[in-house]
């Protein structure tokens, strides 16, 4: 929020969206969600963008992630665009590395029981050092830790794409890490950052900051980075964003239908029936 009131404060028509499932907006909060779902949301914002404009996108965390591989998709529409911001991306774990073995696990349970509840280790207090951002997250009855076995595979999915896009990225971008962000995996990124083909890229270490940029101590730093990384990009001439139509020349990944990912299961539980209803047929 203090992002988009510095950007309207400075000349900026700013347009927001929560990811369903996060910030403010209703609908669920942990179960049926995926990056795959988000990039419709992020398609349906750019429905609100002037076509005699230049356009950024700004994308925090999961949301980092979910622009990314969006435009991944779609580098039609990255090529329309004046710069995308990067913040503190979630371009991989941070606790640890999955290995094949543990993804291939993983996939087989988001097939069976993609709504499985899972909570993870996360650190709270190494979010954000502002104590009173903390206590609203704490109190809130919209925040809670957990997720489900198939938006974890979904995000594995989503950081093998990061990757897999990497060396066709040739847009502008600015991407901010903090320094002591232990939510994400800042090797991820840097990883990524170094492998892009862009030719206008930048990246920020903010100094002691957690993962929350824009609520930290020193976020004054985020907003000059951001602003100055825009104003740039405007008066070197970014082209106008364009018409923009989702219903032609929009790829989405490919999500399996939940009865389908069950079909496999569903098999497999008649056969293991019907060979014990043959066996106890011969015992008879």
């Amino acid at each position: 929020m203090e992002m988009a009131l510095t950007l309207a404060l400075n000349g900026f028509f700013v347009h927001m969206i929560d990811l369903e499932g996060s910030g403010y907006s209703a609908g669920n909060r942990i179960n049926n969600l995926s990056i795959e779902k988000f990039h419709h949301q992020v398609a349906t914002i750019l429905l609100q963008v002037s076509p005699d404009l230049p356009c950024f996108l700004l994308g925090h965390s999961m949301g980092g992630l979910t622009v990314n591989t969006f435009l991944g998709l779609n580098p039609q529409i990255a090529d329309k665009l004046a710069g995308v911001i990067f913040s503190a991306p979630f371009f991989g774990i941070s606790t640890k590395k999955i290995n094949p073995v543990e993804k291939l696990v993983i996939s087989g349970i988001a097939k069976v029981m993609d709504e499985m509840v899972m909570i993870s280790s996360l650190p709270i207090h190494r979010i954000c050092r502002n104590k009173q951002y903390m206590r609203q997250v704490i109190q809130s009855r919209k925040a809670n830790p957990f997720m489900t076995a198939g938006l974890m595979h979904s995000w594995i999915k989503n950081h093998d794409r990061v990757a897999t896009f990497a060396n066709k990225v040739n847009y502008p971008y600015l991407i901010l890490l903090g320094e002591k962000d232990v939510i994400v995996d800042n090797s991820a990124s840097r990883a990524w950052h170094a492998k892009t083909s862009s030719t206008i890229k930048e990246l920020k270490l903010m100094a002691g900051a957690f993962h929350e940029l824009s609520k930290e101590p020193n976020n004054g730093v985020m907003f000059e980075s951001v602003l100055k990384f825009m104003a740039k990009r405007v008066t070197d001439g970014a082209k106008a964003f364009g018409q923009f139509d989702p219903k032609t020349g929009v790829r989405f990944a490919k999500q399996v239908a939940a009865w389908k990912k069950k079909k496999f299961w569903v098999i497999i539980s008649i056969l293991y029936l019907f060979i014990g209803l043959l066996i106890a047929i011969i015992r008879r």
